[in-house]
């Protein structure tokens, strides 16, 4: 089913410049589920993953989240470990190809069914946004629903290939980086996934150019552990050299997740995550998502 939860480069640019989580277990036996068990409930139970920003001059970090839709009432509640969303009168239609969802107390969680170009059915990108102890926080991330450990194999391989997008900034500019190309390597026998993000259009103030600073993101052995994949090693690859474009004291990580699940494959049907990292020179945060 396609999930209904429901914006630009901007977005992720402006909470950048805010601030210049173990092998497959086997002790669950693997099972397939039945045809279709994804697809028809209602609520439906959703989690989510993101690059947090905390505050206004803070550090970046992993953020998971976890909540329920129901699409009959358009109703939604999601938070992760500091704030929880309830929407009590639906969703808050937006203009163009958002969709929020908002609370009493300002928080919001909006929907970007648009920003990609391929069609998934049970992950889409999510910007979660909410204050807490006069702290503001900003996750931009996906949400979906997400497959169950007992259906993620634990043995095979899977290629899931998808888009990329995201930003990054250092002292001289501001980079978009938009319709960008994903391909996500997936062993679970060994319990590793690789990223590869790359062919991306980058635009500096709206403008197309050719002089970029990497052109590629690779994060390699990432840890699958259950239904998530995480840490890894994240590079910066430029005409197939590896840059430093985040510079000395870098911090950086990324984590994943499967979404759904593809009967006739047997294997978790969409793959979605991020990866951000932030040094003396610049930073970066990427999203990726696959099927």
């Amino acid at each position: 089913m396609t999930i209904t939860l429901g914006a630009h480069a901007s977005k992720f640019s402006a909470l950048l410049l805010l601030v210049l989580p173990i092998a497959c277990s086997e002790s669950t036996p693997w099972e397939a589920p039945e045809p279709g068990y994804y697809d028809d409930n209602n609520p439906i139970e959703i989690s989510g993953v993101g690059v947090r920003v905390e505050g206004a001059l803070t550090g970046l970090e992993i953020a998971t989240g976890s909540g329920v839709i129901d699409n009959d009432s358009d109703q939604l509640e999601y938070g992760d470990e500091n704030y929880t969303l309830t929407n009590l009168n639906g969703g808050v239609p937006a203009p163009g190809d958002s969709f929020i969802y908002s609370d009493s107390a300002g928080a919001t969680v909006q929907i970007f069914p648009e920003l990609f170009a391929g069609e998934y059915n049970y992950v889409l990108p999510v910007q979660f946004s909410y204050e807490v102890g006069g702290v503001e926080y900003a996750t931009i991330g996906f949400v979906g629903i997400q497959t169950e450990t007992q259906h993620v194999p634990v043995s095979g391989t899977a290629i899931y290939t998808g888009d990329a997008y995201g930003a990054a900034a250092n002292i001289s500019a501001e980079f978009g980086y938009e319709n960008g190309s994903s391909i996500i390597f997936v062993d679970f026998s060994a319990g590793i996934a690789d990223v590869m993000l790359n062919q991306f259009t980058v635009f500096v103030n709206e403008s197309v150019i050719g002089d970029v600073p990497f052109d590629t993101i690779q994060i390699t052995s990432m840890t699958v552990s259950g239904n998530t994949f995480t840490g890894g090693q994240l590079t910066t690859i430029l005409n197939g050299s590896t840059v430093n474009f985040t510079g000395a004291n870098t911090d950086s990580d990324s984590s994943g997740m499967f979404f759904g699940f593809d009967d006739g494959s047997a294997i978790p049907d969409e793959v979605a995550g991020v990866t951000y990292a932030i040094g003396g020179a610049g930073g970066l945060i990427f999203q990726f998502i696959a099927d």
